[in-house]
């Protein structure tokens, strides 16, 4: 079941930033809590409580070149603060690795996998409700969303939002090495680095991993979460090709789930990853909070 959706550029609002409270006690705006879910430094889920109980759960992932860092995390920080003050209890959700030569899988969505899980088990705590539960990524975010999302299922995860997500790897590599400029090689030695290939280059990449860490080539009917946004910029600079939520949206709707594509056209169409976010919000809250996507 597919909708399809070309929204024209809008206006966005300000934003709170967050205080950090490590260890403090959820109450309703007044701090986040840092929560652990592993040994490493950077396993760490920031929590931005709800008021009400009960409120939809979001999970934020951010993105990075599939590399993360306590300051990628904190940089949606200000728009898991201003969800809160809306009515969601959000679980920023920070990942390995930080190490430019280590391969991001399984790690980084093993990461999300647990991350999710904790979100989840203390949802109460923080006003969340545990079975509404909606994981949002931009950029490598959106692709390590959209595989947790299949490995979770439709039983923990309700819905799925991808920014600027890569959901299709053979693609991409493909497209960057024709592509040839300098920030075309950025993107190659981010992403072969992530999937493990030897020596940075696509044609070093095994066939098979690619497709593996690729979710439009693991979607079932079985695995997949009940709704699915997909937000592209039309033209991004820089950015994900329009070809990947393409690709996505079809294997998806192969599949027989629910997903809308929205490609952001007008001013906002060189935009890409949480950029988009005020193209998409109130699309977003609706969804988290069960009216759908679109």
């Amino acid at each position: 079941m597919l909708a399809v959706g070309l929204v024209a550029a809008g206006i966005g609002g300000g934003a709170v930033a967050g205080d950090a409270g490590a260890g403090a006690a959820p109450s309703a705006h007044a701090s986040t809590v840092t929560l652990s879910y592993g040994s490493d430094p950077l396993q760490t889920v920031t929590v931005y409580p709800a008021s009400t109980p009960g409120s939809p759960l979001i999970v934020f992932v951010h993105g990075g070149g599939f590399q993360s860092t306590a300051s990628l995390a904190n940089q949606i920080g200000p728009l898991a603060s201003t969800l809160s003050h809306a009515g969601f209890a959000v679980f920023n959700v920070n990942y390995r690795t930080d190490a430019p030569k280590v391969p991001a899988f399984p790690n980084e969505v093993d990461d999300i996998e647990t991350g999710t899980r904790l979100a989840i088990a203390d949802a109460s705590k923080y006003d969340g409700n545990p079975t509404n539960v909606t994981l949002v990524g931009g950029s490598a975010g959106g692709s390590l969303v959209a595989l947790a999302g299949e490995a979770l299922g439709p039983t923990v995860v309700k819905n799925v939002v991808g920014l600027s997500g890569v959901y299709d790897f053979p693609m991409e590599l493909s497209y960057w090495t024709q592509v040839g400029t300098k920030d075309a090689y950025t993107h190659l030695v981010h992403e072969t680095v992530a999937l493990g290939c030897p020596h940075r280059t696509a044609a070093s990449c095994s066939s098979a991993v690619a497709k593996q860490w690729s979710a439009d080539q693991q979607v079932t009917v079985h695995n997949c979460p009940s709704q699915w946004l997909l937000v592209n910029g039309a033209n991004e600079t820089n950015g994900t090709p329009v070809a990947q939520p393409d690709a996505m949206t079809k294997s998806l709707n192969t599949a027989g789930c629910h997903v809308t594509e929205t490609i952001v056209s007008g001013t906002d169409a060189t935009k890409a990853s949480w950029d988009l976010w005020d193209d998409v919000s109130a699309a977003v809250e609706a969804m988290a909070q069960g009216g759908g996507s679109g």
